[in-house]
């Protein structure tokens, strides 16, 4: 990673003369792969869906920038210590991170989130998420300290189903249902996409399923120390690309 990093970063020391300088140094973002919203390639390149919007509207904007990929757990200090203006790329907003930081309007949202199981689980044909988390003999399959969104949080919390927990990042955790060795997971519908894509799982060895009461995907946002200026913030907006519609379901009034 730290070679990925400095590739990169010499990349866009490059690249700043061509940009409109607003500010005496470039701004610092900070990244953490998180596929397919943030990628760093072999070659140290860092793309995704939401960088490459993040990127654009920057530019559009004429502000400087460089990039760093830094542990997730690593940016939120930097931006509790607000020592100085930098800023994450593709963080989800919430009243605590709001509390000590700042937030552009919304970058991207992610598509819906879907089930996934292996290819020969049977799923009931009127299957609701609130039925399935409520059988005893389901295992559902979690990455261990990440934020599923309130809502999928707060049905795991009371589910009867049981929890396996696993440090593996998102395509290990699909392997691991294509293997059999838990029932299902959680993923954005894009996410399971980029990994299918990509070769990383095999898609016959898997099946999606689409339930009524799944929540939509997350609004990702840039999310920023105190200390990055107002005017910075107003600038990226109003050079933000205008949100792409998703088809993401609104979740029944009665959960």
């Amino acid at each position: 990673m730290k070679r990925a990093s400095s590739l990169w970063l010499t990349q866009a020391l490059l690249l700043l003369p061509a940009l409109a300088w607003s500010q005496a140094e470039p701004l610092q973002l900070q990244i953490v792969e998180l596929p397919p919203y943030m990628v760093v390639s072999p070659d140290g390149a860092i793309s995704g869906t939401v960088v490459d919007l993040t990127l654009a509207a920057f530019r559009k904007a004429g502000i400087a920038v460089v990039m760093e990929i830094v542990p997730a757990s690593r940016q939120l200090a930097v931006l509790k210590q607000n020592a100085g203006p930098v800023c994450s790329v593709g963080w989800i907003k919430n009243p605590e991170r709001a509390s000590y930081a700042k937030f552009s309007d919304m970058v991207r949202q992610d598509a819906p989130w879907v089930v996934v199981a292996p290819a020969n689980w049977r799923s009931p044909a009127t299957a609701t998420l609130q039925a399935l988390l409520a059988n005893s003999r389901i295992n559902v399959l979690v990455k261990q300290s990440f934020f599923y969104g309130d809502y999928l949080e707060q049905k795991m919390a009371t589910m009867r189903a049981k929890r396996q927990i696993s440090t593996g990042n998102m395509g290990q955790l699909l392997k691991m249902i294509a293997a059999g060795r838990a029932d299902l997971t959680f993923v954005p519908r894009d996410g399971f996409q980029y990994y299918v894509r990509n070769g990383r799982v095999e898609a016959g060895q898997l099946q999606v399923v689409d339930l009524p009461d799944m929540p939509p995907g997350f609004q990702r946002h840039l999310m920023c120390s105190k200390s990055v200026s107002d005017d910075v913030l107003k600038r990226f907006n109003a050079a933000l690309s205008p949100p792409q519609p998703t088809s993401a379901r609104l979740l029944p009034r009665s959960q």
